[in-house]
């Protein structure tokens, strides 16, 4: 059914974020549930957890299920542990707690057992809770997409959690959502539709602007924040724009280039070392260029990169950029992939495009 006429915007049922919010998982799962019956997923590398989610769930009179997950993202494995939840629970909410591969794999579980869905992140480092889309890895190791009629039902933040993580993780959710800016507008000016098919709230151009503004002024220094393991109104600031704003604006308004070559590099071997935020990072500097954008933004970019801690160029993400089969190769991917966003852009000027970062050490 074609909807590219209709005005379409979509969003998480709930989005609750502070200092403490673990403790209300428990409250907003019994008024999810009618069965009163959850199982949760969480991450293995925040089992220290348990315990907090265990307790609320008791107070909120939830009979529940909690395993480990180990990051196994591929679609074979979403169906295996789906049989086997529905199988030995049959849950009607689905938990998921962690980063984003545990969160992506409670979003593919909970849409085959025909569960609500609960998001706890435990890192800021996309804008994955909120959206209703789940990447995985299909059987030959490379990027696989679901995407799901509806987001999330609750996306529970607790802030406190997220400043225990590694701050890299943070800075990663800065590199992914500053790129909103410019691939949302190139989206627009294209006339391509929205994730979900449809056209854009007038209002998206306004929400871009408040997230970009905000990270370009709080970001520094909640990374600052961070590093001292506190939370401030910064930092729940620069939070709400990493993951709630980001979402809604990726969703309701488009990605571009930025996305397209981060897969790309993805895809070459270079999302093992590197987060998925750093590449996206690159990338929208790559776009900037690409797009013949005046220099004050790439200038601008670079310089709050550069404070953070962003890579800045391919070498920084660990191509040799002296190996030209190897940088031809991710030419040649960039200029393929990038064209469903109406970019005409030859292997040539992407090379240009990247020895220009190069040479801005």
């Amino acid at each position: 059914m074609k909807t590219n006429k209709l005005l379409i915007f979509g969003s998480p049922g709930r989005y609750i974020q502070g200092p403490g919010a673990v403790k209300y998982l428990g409250y907003y799962v019994a008024q999810l549930s009618q069965k009163k019956r959850a199982w949760v997923l969480i991450d293995v590398g925040v089992d220290f957890l348990t315990r907090d989610i265990e307790t609320s769930l008791r107070e909120g009179e939830i009979y529940f299920s909690v395993s480990k997950f180990e990051g196994d993202n591929r679609l074979s494995q979403a169906d295996k542990l789906s049989q086997e939840i529905k199988k030995k629970n049959h849950p009607d909410v689905m938990v998921g707690v962690g980063g984003g591969k545990a969160i992506d794999m409670s979003k593919m579980i909970a849409h085959r057992i025909g569960a609500k869905n609960v998001i706890v992140p435990t890192i800021a480092a996309t804008d994955a809770p909120t959206s209703c889309v789940a990447v995985a890895v299909d059987e030959n190791g490379k990027v696989a997409v679901e995407d799901h009629l509806f987001n999330p039902d609750l996306i529970l933040v607790d802030s406190e959690i997220i400043a225990r993580a590694p701050v890299r993780y943070f800075v990663s959710g800065i590199g992914d959502a500053i790129s909103r800016k410019y691939e949302v507008l190139h989206s627009a000016s294209v006339g391509e539709t929205n994730y979900f098919g449809g056209q854009r709230a007038f209002f998206i151009s306004d929400l871009l602007e408040v997230c970009h503004r905000t990270l370009l002024k709080y970001g520094t220094e909640a990374k600052k924040s961070l590093e001292r393991k506190e939370t401030n109104d910064t930092v729940e600031k620069v939070i709400t724009s990493i993951i709630l704003l980001s979402g809604l604006l990726f969703e309701n308004g488009g990605l571009a280039a930025a996305h397209s070559i981060a897969n790309v590099l993805f895809n070459q071997g270079y999302g093992k070392k590197n987060l998925h935020g750093e590449l996206v990072a690159v990338g929208i500097l790559l776009q900037i260029i690409l797009e013949k954008l005046p220099a004050v933004e790439l200038n601008r970019l670079d310089r709050f990169f550069l404070e953070l801690g962003l890579p800045r160029n391919l070498t920084d993400l660990g191509v040799a950029v002296d190996d030209q089969q190897k940088v031809a190769s991710i030419c040649e991917g960039i200029s393929a992939r990038v064209e469903k966003h109406g970019f005409r852009w030859s292997s040539g000027q992407i090379l240009q495009a990247i020895q220009i970062l190069d040479d801005k050490k």
